[in-house]
Protein backbone atom coordinates (compact mmCIF):
# COMPACT_ATOMS: atom_id res chain seq x y z
CA UNK A 1 0.00 0.00 0.00
CA UNK A 2 1.45 3.09 -0.77
CA UNK A 3 0.80 6.70 0.62
CA UNK A 4 0.35 9.67 -1.58
CA UNK A 5 3.44 12.78 -0.40
CA UNK A 6 2.42 15.76 -0.13
CA UNK A 7 5.30 17.81 -1.93
CA UNK A 8 6.29 20.88 0.11
CA UNK A 9 6.78 23.81 -1.26
CA UNK A 10 10.84 24.60 -1.72
CA UNK A 11 11.83 26.84 0.79
CA UNK A 12 15.28 29.28 0.52
CA UNK A 13 17.48 30.53 2.91
CA UNK A 14 17.15 33.89 4.14
CA UNK A 15 21.19 34.84 3.83
CA UNK A 16 22.41 32.99 0.98
CA UNK A 17 19.09 32.47 -1.28
CA UNK A 18 19.98 28.69 -1.72
CA UNK A 19 17.23 26.49 -1.65
CA UNK A 20 17.12 24.28 1.64
CA UNK A 21 16.61 20.68 1.63
CA UNK A 22 14.15 18.48 2.89
CA UNK A 23 14.27 17.26 6.01
CA UNK A 24 14.19 18.38 9.70
CA UNK A 25 12.08 21.11 10.76
CA UNK A 26 9.31 22.05 7.95
CA UNK A 27 10.01 25.70 9.17
CA UNK A 28 13.94 26.34 8.74
CA UNK A 29 14.98 29.71 7.39
CA UNK A 30 18.43 28.99 6.50
CA UNK A 31 20.61 26.33 5.09
CA UNK A 32 23.10 26.39 7.66
CA UNK A 33 24.03 27.47 10.77
CA UNK A 34 27.16 29.42 9.55
CA UNK A 35 24.19 31.38 6.83
CA UNK A 36 21.86 31.75 10.15
CA UNK A 37 24.49 33.07 12.12
CA UNK A 38 25.86 35.24 9.62
CA UNK A 39 22.40 36.41 8.98
CA UNK A 40 22.02 37.42 12.81
CA UNK A 41 25.38 39.01 12.86
CA UNK A 42 24.54 41.50 10.31
CA UNK A 43 21.19 42.07 11.19
CA UNK A 44 22.53 42.92 15.25
CA UNK A 45 25.93 44.83 14.40
CA UNK A 46 23.94 48.73 14.55
CA UNK A 47 21.89 47.35 17.90
CA UNK A 48 25.34 46.41 19.11
CA UNK A 49 27.39 49.36 17.66
CA UNK A 50 24.39 51.82 19.52
CA UNK A 51 25.07 49.93 23.13
CA UNK A 52 28.73 50.19 22.73
CA UNK A 53 28.59 53.81 22.45
CA UNK A 54 26.35 54.43 25.01
CA UNK A 55 28.50 52.35 27.23
CA UNK A 56 31.43 54.64 26.14
CA UNK A 57 29.58 57.46 27.04
CA UNK A 58 28.88 56.27 30.68
CA UNK A 59 32.08 55.03 31.41
CA UNK A 60 33.98 58.27 30.19
CA UNK A 61 31.30 60.51 32.79
CA UNK A 62 31.84 57.81 35.47
CA UNK A 63 35.36 58.64 35.02
CA UNK A 64 34.96 62.66 34.65
CA UNK A 65 33.01 62.37 37.89
CA UNK A 66 35.38 60.16 39.96
CA UNK A 67 38.40 62.06 38.86
CA UNK A 68 36.34 65.42 40.80
CA UNK A 69 35.64 63.63 43.51
CA UNK A 70 39.73 62.61 44.08
CA UNK A 71 40.42 66.32 43.80
CA UNK A 72 37.62 67.30 46.17
CA UNK A 73 35.36 69.02 43.79
CA UNK A 74 31.41 69.00 45.02
CA UNK A 75 30.65 71.62 42.08
CA UNK A 76 31.33 72.64 38.86
CA UNK A 77 29.42 74.52 35.64
CA UNK A 78 28.09 72.29 32.61
CA UNK A 79 30.39 74.12 30.26
CA UNK A 80 33.46 73.38 32.28
CA UNK A 81 32.77 69.29 32.31
CA UNK A 82 31.88 69.46 28.84
CA UNK A 83 35.52 70.21 28.46
CA UNK A 84 36.09 67.32 30.06
CA UNK A 85 34.39 65.08 27.78
CA UNK A 86 31.08 64.88 30.25
CA UNK A 87 27.37 64.71 28.48
CA UNK A 88 25.01 64.91 31.00
CA UNK A 89 22.69 62.80 28.87
CA UNK A 90 24.41 60.11 29.51
CA UNK A 91 23.20 59.16 33.18
CA UNK A 92 22.36 55.60 34.85
CA UNK A 93 18.98 56.74 37.07
CA UNK A 94 17.58 59.77 38.04
CA UNK A 95 15.10 60.34 40.38
CA UNK A 96 12.71 64.13 41.54
CA UNK A 97 13.91 65.14 45.19
CA UNK A 98 12.32 68.42 46.65
CA UNK A 99 12.16 69.84 43.26
CA UNK A 100 15.98 68.75 42.37
CA UNK A 101 16.81 66.56 40.31
CA UNK A 102 19.03 63.99 41.34
CA UNK A 103 21.26 61.96 38.71
CA UNK A 104 23.47 58.69 39.10
CA UNK A 105 25.96 57.85 37.15
CA UNK A 106 26.64 54.22 38.10
CA UNK A 107 27.72 54.64 42.28
CA UNK A 108 28.03 58.71 41.90
CA UNK A 109 25.61 60.96 42.17
CA UNK A 110 24.91 64.46 42.20
CA UNK A 111 22.37 67.33 41.08
CA UNK A 112 21.66 68.78 38.20
CA UNK A 113 20.59 72.22 37.51
CA UNK A 114 20.56 73.60 33.66
CA UNK A 115 23.76 75.23 34.04
CA UNK A 116 25.94 73.30 36.85
CA UNK A 117 26.08 70.16 39.05
CA UNK A 118 26.10 69.93 42.52
CA UNK A 119 26.49 68.31 45.71
CA UNK A 120 28.76 65.51 43.71
CA UNK A 121 29.52 62.80 45.75
CA UNK A 122 29.40 58.60 46.28
CA UNK A 123 25.84 56.85 46.48
CA UNK A 124 26.85 54.40 49.53
CA UNK A 125 25.20 51.17 48.43
CA UNK A 126 24.23 48.61 51.25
Amino acid sequence: MGYLLEKQPLRYCLECGEPIAYGGRPDRKFCSCGCRNSYHNKNYREERIIKHRINAALNKNHDVLSRLLRMGVTSMSLPDLAQMGFVPEYITSFSRKGGRTECRCYDIKYYLTPTRIFSLGRNIIL
